[in-house]
């Protein structure tokens, strides 16, 4: 069939041989019935022969190449995959370790926390308790540790710490300008203590012109001076102590000390301060009608049924003002009266004998001084008056036995010495008298009540009439206007 040109059933044959492309189509070349279409020479056909067998070694050699490299991507994906699952394994095991470790840490961070936080709960609950007690010190020092203690703590109690710690500083700081404003006041109250006449235990007679620049030290000394300023700034300085009752009280016997002096100007200014500051109502009152010498005013709070519910300061002035007006019998009965409700204060005491010698009531007046004398042992104005006034009664030798116990007491007290020679000349010792006249006029020589007792002992002693007139001169130069020193000279 070929020979006669038909080579279809050998196309097909050759189609399903499976032999190489390049080898059927050489075949089918040499079959084909066009002589141009078949290979020129068999030269061509052997050319074509070993192209193909040489396209062979090539393939050959770049399926070797192909499955060496398909070898090479198989073995990396293996190392891959193993790589991959030891990374995998190594990842577990960090994951692990790191939880184990998260873990361990945790524990250990809150077993610290826990440790601390009991530490700080209980310098927290010391600190407390020391502010309770007021020991700022301790409190402050408990407050701090609490703050240390709370760095390894949780942030609720680093905030509870240093909330607390902020608070116990502010309180101490408050307390602490409570305590120095405290001694500051205590330092103040002696010093007015001290200027006070009815309270100035080492000085009688009473100097009221000493009395007056007492008070102005002591005032002046914390910054309190009433004349700075206006009265309205005076006062707020004083309220600001806190101590108003007290201060009004020094106030008030700084007042009366220049009224004695003749400083009227200067008693208004005290008065206006006093009411300013003093929230009592009555207590104004009293200075008011002090100042207008009312006595039906002061009568009439003196027989109010309320009285004995007014404070200790209030009673005092108003039994001082009474016997400022006069109204000496008014003032005896309210301070007899103040006297059973406050029975251990010594300045009604005075104030009531005062009174009741002033209303004449002398024997009265002994009894009360004589209880002074237990009442306030250390008091040389109580010795001096209570001597005096048994002087007054007669009894010169009870008289000269209180003089004796307060020269004890007070041996340079030059008044006590004169009040001694008093009694001693009213029993017939002169020659004693003279020797504590002496004693007088040495430890008081500018005393004009001690020059008027040594003109009158001089005139007892015969040939000394000019030492005695001009001890009594001495006297009127030392006080021209001194009603008791004139009557004494006269006498």
């Amino acid at each position: 069939m070929a020979a006669r040109g038909d080579v279809a059933d050998a196309a097909r044959r050759l189609a399903d041989c499976g032999a190489d492309r390049e080898l059927t189509d050489l075949a089918l070349a040499c079959l084909a019935p066009a002589r141009e279409a078949r290979p020129a020479s068999a030269a061509e056909v052997a050319e074509a022969v070993v192209r193909y067998l040489a396209s062979l070694d090539g393939r050959a050699q770049a399926a070797r190449l192909e499955a060496a490299e398909a070898h090479g991507r198989a073995e990396q994906e293996r190392r891959a995959r193993k790589l991959t699952a030891l990374l995998a394994a190594v990842v577990v095991l960090v994951v692990l370790g790191a939880g184990a470790t998260w873990w361990w840490l945790d524990r250990r961070r809150g077993e610290r926390e826990a440790k601390a936080g009991s530490q700080v709960t209980e310098a927290l609950q010391e600190a407390a308790q020391h502010g309770s007690g007021r020991r700022w010190t301790e409190a402050l020092a408990a407050s701090t540790r609490a703050v240390q203690l709370a760095e390894s703590a949780s942030a609720d109690l680093r905030a509870r710490a240093a909330a607390t710690h902020a608070e116990v500083t502010r309180e101490a700081e408050v307390a602490a300008v409570a305590e120095r404003l405290a001694a500051s006041n205590r330092e103040l109250l002696a010093a007015l203590e001290r200027a006070h006449p009815v309270e100035a235990d080492d000085r009688y007679p009473t100097d009221w012109a000493a009395a007056d620049r007492l008070y102005h030290e002591a005032f002046a000394a914390q910054g309190l001076d009433p004349g700075e300023g206006t009265a309205a700034e005076a006062a707020g300085r004083m309220a600001r102590r806190g101590i108003s009752s007290e201060l009004a009280a020094a106030l008030d016997g700084w007042a009366l000390a220049r009224r004695r002096i003749g400083d009227e100007d200067g008693h208004r200014r005290l008065a206006e301060v006093s009411d300013l500051f003093d929230a009592d109502e009555v207590r104004a009152r009293i200075r008011r009608a002090i100042a207008g010498g009312e006595a039906d005013a002061l009568t009439a709070l003196a027989r109010d049924e309320d009285l004995l519910r007014r404070p200790l300061e209030t009673l005092r002035l108003l039994g001082s003002g009474l016997t400022e007006v006069g109204a000496y019998e008014d003032a005896a009965t309210m301070l007899a009266r103040a006297h059973r409700r406050y029975p251990d204060d010594h300045v009604l005491c005075l104030l009531r004998a005062r009174a009741l010698h002033l209303a004449g009531r002398w024997e009265e007046s002994a009894r009360y001084y004589v209880a002074m004398l237990a009442l306030r042992p250390g008091a040389a104005i109580v010795y001096a008056e209570a001597g005096q006034e048994l002087l007054n009664l007669g009894e010169f030798a009870r008289a000269e036995q209180v003089f004796r116990d307060g020269l004890d007491r007070w041996p340079e007290d030059g008044v006590m010495h004169g009040q001694l020679a008093v009694a001693l000349i009213s029993q017939g010792r002169a020659e004693e008298a003279q020797q504590e006249v002496e004693a007088a006029v040495r430890f008081a020589p500018r005393n004009p009540w001690v020059r008027t007792i040594q003109a009158g002992t001089l005139l007892a002693v015969p040939g000394r009439k000019a030492e005695a007139i001009a001890a009594a001169e001495e006297a009127l130069r030392l006080a021209p206007v001194s009603g008791d020193v004139c009557a004494g000279v006269s006498r």
